[in-house]
């Protein structure tokens, strides 16, 4: 039996995520840069990274981001197509430390608000990559340092306290790359800090009686984000907690302004008998004490 690769397991996780829920196409990419095209987008690298015997006289550099082969990616392909959607998991070797990363990019036809509709179309991709992987969603900070990305429409990801991506809309500077009108989105994020953030595995001997679960609707201020209201589901525990998962979220109706309603489900099992009511009212009491020690309560 072959050892278990973690990362290759996140990888095919992610792969299987973006071809069969948003029906991307993985491109396959070599890992320097084209140093014609870094003048023409006047992108300045940050890896130094020399190859002594490189493929030909302007692929000399290792590439630093996923960002500008996404770009070049999607000029090539935009001689044949009108929109799409790419991806791409390979080495990048930013201030000449390797790393893996993922890159993404969307490309619309241009429209009114394109540019918003198409920076939330790719948030929505990161945040069912989050989910998918860990049930909890990122957060995500105003960020304008990076050249090939729109100023006020670019965003820093972070993911439990841990910078781990970018995600913005092309600057509008590198329009003039493009011979049709589009709205181009880009996205890259840190293959390593998904690790990172993997539990080991490990083996539980399963129950011979049924689980049970029981749903909590939590009303989270827009000031806390997911990942401290996860945290703090987290550190719940109880004896009988096997795994928590959020079902559900909601504002509108019923909810005041500045709130979220986030439904969190727990998992219940036991080795010596099947949960019953009384279990069940004894773990609400004691969840509801917990959360408004937390400034917390349920919908």
């Amino acid at each position: 039996v072959p050892d278990f690769n973690a990362e290759r397991d996140i990888s095919i996780k992610i792969k299987d995520i973006l071809a069969e829920q948003f029906d991307m196409n993985e491109t396959d990419s070599y890992i320097w840069h084209d140093n014609d095209f870094l003048k023409q987008i006047q992108y300045n690298t940050t890896c130094s990274i020399e190859l002594k015997n490189p493929v030909s006289s302007v692929n000399t550099l290792l590439r630093d981001s996923m960002l500008t082969t996404m770009l070049r990616f999607s000029l090539e392909n935009l001689k044949f197509y009108d929109w799409f959607k790419l991806f791409d998991i390979g080495r990048i070797f930013p201030d000449n430390e390797e790393k893996e990363a993922l890159g993404l990019v969307i490309i619309n036809e241009k429209s009114k608000n394109g540019d918003k509709n198409t920076f939330l179309e790719m948030k929505k991709i990161v945040n069912t990559l989050f989910y998918g992987i860990y049930s909890q969603l990122p957060d995500y900070s105003p960020s304008g340092n990076n050249s090939l990305l729109k100023p006020g429409m670019t965003a820093d990801i972070r993911f439990r306290d841990r910078a781990c991506g970018i995600i913005g809309t092309l600057n509008p500077l590198h329009n003039k790359l493009f011979d049709k009108k589009v709205n181009a989105a880009l996205c890259q994020i840190d293959i390593e800090s998904f690790l990172r953030e993997r539990k080991p595995a490990g083996f539980e001997q399963f129950s011979p009686y049924p689980i049970s679960r029981i749903d909590f609707s939590i009303m989270k201020p827009d000031s806390m984000s997911f990942n401290s209201l996860s945290r703090i589901v987290e550190d719940f525990r109880d004896e009988f907690i096997k795994e928590s998962e959020i079902t559900a979220i909601y504002s509108g109706k019923g909810i005041d302004d500045g709130y979220k309603s986030v439904t969190y489900r727990f998992t219940l099992s036991s080795r010596d008998k099947t949960p019953d009511n009384d279990m069940l009212q004894s773990l609400r009491e004691q969840f509801i004490t917990y959360l408004k020690e937390h400034g917390l309560q349920l919908r």
